[in-house]
C-alpha cells in the first residue's frame, strides 16, 4: 500500500519548499495490487486525485495484476508438466 506523506507532498528544507516524491508502492502479489486500486478510488472519491489520473492508474494496475496471475498458472503449468513427464518416465 502506498506510504503517505504530508497532504500536499512538499517538505521545507531550510525554508525552502521542495516537492516530496512519494515512494512507488511494491507490487509484488495480486493483493499488493489490489490494495493499492482501494487507495487509488479512495483518493479519487475524496477528490485528491483526478478521476482521468486515477482511471490510468487503475488500467495500469490492472494490467500488472493481470500479469502476475498469468506468471502464477504459467508456474503451475510448467510443475504440472514436469510431473507429468516424470510420471510417463517411471
Amino acid at each position: 500500500m502506498r506510504k503517505r506523506c504530508n497532504a500536499d507532498h512538499t517538505q521545507a528544507v531550510e525554508g525552502i519548499v521542495i516537492p516530496v516524491t512519494p515512494s512507488p508502492p511494491r507490487l509484488k502479489t495480486i493483493r499488493a495490487c489490489r490494495l493499492e486500486m482501494a487507495a487509488v478510488y479512495a483518493d479519487m472519491r475524496a477528490n485528491r486525485l483526478d478521476s482521468r489520473d486515477g482511471a490510468r492508474l487503475i488500467y495500469c494496475l490492472t494490467a500488472i495484476s493481470t500479469t502476475i496471475r498469468d506468471d502464477e498458472i504459467e508456474a503451475r503449468v510448467l510443475k504440472i508438466e514436469e510431473a507429468m513427464q516424470d510420471e510417463n518416465r517411471s
